[in-house]
């Protein structure tokens, strides 16, 4: 009887599983679409309102190869367009990384290009369905730059909103590189994509509904991003966060410390007792040896990138 029920006990979490990896893939389409629309949405536009005294701009070179990528793209099953982003990650993925510091990469002849990983006749009908991206990239520049300099000699902030096209274009890139890579890329991805998503000022869906990472993997970037903005201090991109279980073990371990229990202990208590977590971090750093806590964050501002400017 015990057998019978292990079995089924057994076939209820394969069940469970499977419904849940179904979940994930269907989950990772409907944010992969989503994106590539709004890529492909803004692409368009940035060539409409850069052109706009043209009237019809389907005879642009740009719009056409653009066009035919959607035409393409739109009867094709989602997954078959993972890897153009895949591909375009494994080229550019280092400069990506970097692209909020620099995005000279963008600007010289980035192209996505359909049917790229194709052979026979297939690669050759296809050479005029692309995405040009560095040109939508430009262009994104020059309507960014018209932005500023009509705010400046104008003193009009009403096309204020163009002072982050090209961020735009940049977001998306990073959201469809996230969405189709494993877990490891995901978090060197989410560094800079976070960033950019609050200084949007855009909630960050794609990394908490899309990311398979342990719970302590949101926190981990979040710590990682105050202290790269702060401090100056840049995290390394392949530090991985452990997984669960090892967290738990290695946590586990420390607090089996006695120094580590009365550190956490004085801590604890002051926190409850003043109402606040900031007194229990000052009596933390009273234990490395700082007499007076707000001493300690005074060298820490004067040390901060913001205080040395």
């Amino acid at each position: 009887m015990e057998k019978k029920e292990e079995v089924q006990n057994s076939n209820t979490d394969t069940k469970s599983k499977n419904e849940d990896k179904v979940d994930e893939e269907a989950q990772k389409k409907l944010f992969f679409r989503k994106e590539f629309v709004s890529l492909t949405k803004e692409c368009r536009k940035l060539v409409q309102d850069k052109f706009k005294e043209y009237g019809d701009l389907s005879s642009f070179h740009e719009i056409k190869k653009l066009d035919r990528f959607i035409k393409f793209s739109e009867v094709m099953e989602v997954p078959t367009l993972y890897i153009y982003f895949e591909k375009f990650y494994e080229k550019y993925g280092d400069k990506l990384l970097s692209v909020l510091t620099d995005d000279s990469f963008l600007k010289n002849d980035v192209v996505i290009q359909f049917a790229e990983f194709e052979t026979g006749p297939l690669k050759e009908k296809c050479k005029d369905v692309k995405i040009l991206l560095s040109d939508f990239y430009n262009m994104a520049l020059e309507i960014q730059s018209n932005a500023k300099m009509e705010m400046y000699v104008n003193k009009s902030d009403e096309n204020i909103h163009n002072l982050i096209r090209p961020n735009i274009l940049i977001l998306h890139l990073l959201r469809l590189c996230y969405i189709v890579s494993d877990d490891l890329e995901k978090t060197k991805i989410a560094r800079p994509l976070t960033k950019l998503e609050k200084e949007l000022g855009i909630r960050n869906l794609t990394h908490q509904q899309e990311s398979k990472g342990n719970g302590f993997e949101t926190l981990f970037n979040n710590f990682a991003s105050i202290i790269s903005d702060s401090m100056g201090i840049q995290i390394p991109a392949n530090l991985k966060v452990p997984p669960d279980e090892e967290l738990l073990n290695k946590t586990r371990m420390i607090l089996s410390n006695e120094k580590a229990q009365k550190l956490f202990k004085s801590f604890a208590e002051n926190a409850s007792n003043k109402g606040n977590l900031e007194n229990g971090l000052k009596s933390v750093i009273k234990n490395f040896g700082y007499e007076d806590p707000d001493e300690f964050i005074d060298i820490l501002k004067k040390n901060s990138p913001e205080e040395q400017k």
